[in-house]
Parts: C-alpha cells; structure tokens; sequence
C-alpha cells in the first residue's frame, strides 16, 4: 500500500457514522403532553395572562355576568327544556372572552411575547394558554350550573355539565380550527358571531324538538361526544405546538 494513499471508509461505513451524528445533535421532540407538564412547571398560572390584575378582572367579570345572567333566567322560566339550550349557547363564553383578551394584547405587547419565546415560540404559549382557558372555563361553568342547579330543582346538575362541556370543545374545536388558518380579530368575530346566530337558527326553526333533544339524550352519547371532541381538541393544539415561527401568527 502507499504510504501517500489515505484509506477512505466504504458506502456502509460512512451511512453508519452519519447516522450517528445525527442520532446525538438532534435531539427528538418531546411530545405534547410533555411540553404541557413544562409549560405549566416553568410557566404556571402566573404568567398565564399579560397582566394578571387584568386577567383576572376579566375571568371575575365573566363569572359575575353568568351568574346574573342565569339569576335572571330562575326569575323567568321554570321549565328545565328551555334552560338546556341556553347553558349550550353561553357555555363557551369564558373560553371567546379570555382567547379574544390573550389573542388582542399579543398585538399591543410584543415585548411579552419576545421575552416569553425565548424559551417557548408564540404558538407553543397559545396551545398552552388555550389548554389552560378550557379547564379555567369548566371550572367556572360547573360552579354556575351548580348555583343554578341548586336553585331550580328541575335543572339536572350532571346533564347540564355534559351539556356545558360538549358546547365548549365543539365550540373550541372551530375556533381553533378558523384562527389557525386565519389568526386575526375579524376571524375571532365571525366565528363567535356564527356560533350565536347558528345557535339561535336552531332554537327559532326547531323550537321545542331542539330543546327536547338536548334533554333526552343519553349520558353515554354526550360522553361519547366529548371524549371525541376533546381528542380532536387535544390534536389541534398538538399541531398549534408543532408550528413553527416561520409560518407566523
């Protein structure tokens, strides 16, 4: 062999070492769930909203307008068939005010957003924040059906959970599915416009077969309802995580 000769690695050596390289200089992506737990470990609640003081008026705000809201309704109407299809039309209220709040100051204080996407990028917070929007919103939604449940012994407190939560992942599924292909005020609007109108086409055209339907279904469809929509749900923010900056907001 000549010394001046450098041996150079066969076609199965060099796919071998590359293959290496890559395996220890990229490191895999974590998975959803994981982001989730770390978010909420670095992130918490403190940070959920731009200024808390804020946040937290506008939750107590919405909170406050339910219950008057539903304190009108025990004034009014002593029938459980007609009590149904409202819980379905305002259930995602919390969820449209706090997504609307977080969705506007993200346009008013960019330098939230630098600091915050040092660690996270902008669509990995607002997966976050919807997650955490969602569960804020059953919350609230389950102490005022509670409240009301306790005051209108028609008013079934299980079914009106259910049907309060359905309301909320369908509605959160269409939202984010719209402001992911379109991310502005006018998006947010129309949908939350569609919701009402649609919502209320329903109430005039079918009148008491609507209300009928929300109150007769079966607990296990209304389960089995949720438990797809909440998958669906929990796809969506996946892929909202998955997003990278490049694709912009």
């Amino acid at each position: 062999m000549n010394k001046f000769q450098v041996p150079f690695p066969d076609d199965e050596t060099i796919k071998r070492e590359i293959q290496q390289i890559v395996k220890k200089g990229i490191k895999p992506k974590p998975s959803f769930m994981i982001y989730i737990k770390q978010m909420l470990k670095q992130i918490g609640l403190r940070y959920l909203f731009v200024n808390q003081w804020e946040g937290g008026f506008v939750t107590l705000s919405v909170f406050i307008v339910l219950m008057l809201f539903f304190n009108e309704m025990v004034q009014s109407i002593r029938m459980e068939s007609q009590i149904y299809p409202i819980i379905f039309l305002i259930s995602p209220l919390l969820y449209t005010v706090l997504s609307i709040y977080d969705f506007s100051h993200k346009r008013h204080h960019e330098t939230y957003e630098v600091e915050m996407v040092a660690k996270y990028n902008v669509f990995q917070l607002t997966a976050y924040k919807m997650l955490v929007f969602s569960v804020l919103t059953i919350l609230i939604n389950s102490i005022c059906i509670g409240l009301l449940a306790f005051r209108m012994e028609e008013i079934h407190f299980i079914q009106g959970i259910l049907i309060s939560t359905i309301s909320l992942f369908l509605f959160s599924i269409l939202f984010l599915a719209c402001l992911m292909k379109r991310p502005t005020a006018i998006t947010a609007g129309i949908v939350n416009s569609s919701w009402v109108i649609g919502h209320l086409i329903l109430i005039w055209t079918f009148k008491d077969g609507y209300r009928m339907f929300l109150q007769k279904l079966p607990p296990i469809v209304y389960l089995i309802v949720i438990t797809l929509s909440i998958v669906i749900y929990i796809c969506y923010l996946q892929k909202l995580v998955q997003r990278t900056q490049v694709e912009g907001v």
